[in-house]
């Protein structure tokens, strides 16, 4: 099953909408046009591999700022009107687009930068990075610089009826009739959707912190730990001592873009400007009712869909704790595919 995917998956990149909200994406976009016009010596007189290149555009940012040989590589039809779209900038004498999958593609040369947008939802799913690193390894300097160059993944707990609602607590009474057997289905999946910075209520979880220079492809599956202390609502004055109810948990990333001239951050936070990755949600079948100091710590997990090679099964193992005893346990898989 793993070619079919493939096959959807680079199909869904011909498709020219994904490509225009990609680009009207602005934090996206400019974190990147930021940087590399912000650093200029990465790019002049340099080689540049652009992995998953899409319409072209980091490839094209890289030869404005003096990149002298740019090969963008991209395995969709989008191929076609990218190297159109290099033509009609008077720039196809230094970059030159290829079809392929990065993992097939033989190219003779080795490259000062690898750049790539790769993240998916939840980071990691569409298992892009895992092409960037063999990029890397097969094709960058040991001097090179890989953009962006970390990456972290962040967890909160969120309190947001009216979405748990919509989402999953409606089946409950449906004309009258219980549902509630659909609940399962419903959060057995991770949602993707804008969290209100106004529904998180618990302190953040950083869980894992990628180098991109360094990260292999067996660290994309990993069991990390998580804490988190709930914290109550951000606009009651006094610390309020009446329970919230905990409906989700929301998984979001940033991406680091270290330069010697200039840094760049791209946050996907519910507190950042939005961007099309939104945040991704993992709904609790039933709300848990937690108060101020509550603890929530355990596990989370991600490991790779035997279902869907690109796509990940996220496990959250937790335990809740109120004046150091525990009164509930939350064990659950998501699927993001």
């Amino acid at each position: 099953g793993g070619r079919k995917t493939d096959e959807e998956y680079f199909g869904s990149y011909s498709n020219f909408s994904i490509h225009s909200e990609m680009l009207q994406d602005a934090a996206r976009t400019e974190a990147y046009r930021d940087f590399v016009y912000g650093n200029r010596d990465l790019f002049a007189g340099k080689r540049v591999l652009d992995v998953g290149c899409g319409t072209g555009i980091l490839s094209l940012f890289a030869a404005k700022q003096g990149a002298t040989a740019v090969v963008g590589v991209d395995n969709s039809d989008i191929v076609d009107k990218a190297k159109a779209i290099v033509r009609d900038n008077g720039l196809s004498d230094r970059i030159n687009i290829i079809r392929g999958r990065m993992e097939d593609v033989n190219l003779e040369d080795t490259f000062d930068v690898v750049i790539s947008e790769w993240m998916g939802y939840g980071m990691l799913f569409e298992c892009m990075l895992d092409s960037v690193i063999i990029a890397r390894d097969r094709y960058m300097k040991p001097t090179g610089t890989m953009i962006p160059n970390r990456a972290s993944m962040f967890l909160a707990g969120i309190s947001d009826q009216d979405a748990y609602i919509r989402k999953v607590g409606f089946w409950s009474d449906v004309y009258g009739f219980n549902m509630g057997t659909m609940k399962e289905e419903v959060v057995r999946t991770a949602s993707v959707e804008y969290v209100p910075a106004r529904s998180m209520v618990t302190t953040v979880t950083g869980f894992k912190d990628y180098d991109l220079n360094l990260v292999e492809v067996e660290g994309l599956e990993f069991v990390s730990q998580i804490e988190m202390r709930v914290v109550g609502r951000e606009e009651s004055d006094e610390r309020d001592a009446s329970p919230v109810p905990l409906t989700a948990f929301t998984l979001y990333f940033t991406c680091f873009f270290d330069g010697p001239d200039r840094a760049v951050t791209l946050d996907t936070a519910p507190t950042a400007t939005h961007t099309h990755w939104q945040q991704t949600v993992l709904y609790l079948q039933e709300p848990l009712d937690v108060c101020t100091d509550d603890v929530i710590k355990g596990t989370i997990s991600f490991r790779k869909s035997p279902e869907n090679r690109r796509g990940y099964v996220i496990g959250v193992n937790v335990i809740a704790v109120r004046n150091e005893k525990t009164f509930t346990q939350i064990k659950h898989n998501y699927y993001l595919n």
